[in-house]
């Protein structure tokens, strides 16, 4: 699976994890919702999905490349990394 896939994933069960918490009425389900916030955390935290990497143009085919490639992946053009 592509990162920005599990990226979008994770984003998804973290929203509805947050909605599961905020309405949590009683006192066992506020404690049940943070045990699974708790639990939801350190799996991400595990995972260690990075950000995405910034992107930017290839100069000479205008698709979008890393900023950090010095190679173009469609073309091959060779340019310099951009910080």
């Amino acid at each position: 699976m592509h990162h920005d896939e599990i990226r979008t994933l994770l984003a998804d069960v973290q929203k509805q994890v947050s909605l599961v918490a905020a309405s949590a009425t009683t006192d066992q389900a506020k404690a049940e919702s943070a045990s699974l916030a708790t639990a939801w955390d350190a799996l991400e935290k595990h995972l260690a999905i990075e950000p995405r990497p910034a992107t930017r143009e290839c100069p000479s085919c205008h698709k979008t490349i890393i900023r950090a490639a010095t190679l173009c992946a469609n073309c091959w053009h060779k340019s310099t990394a951009s910080a």
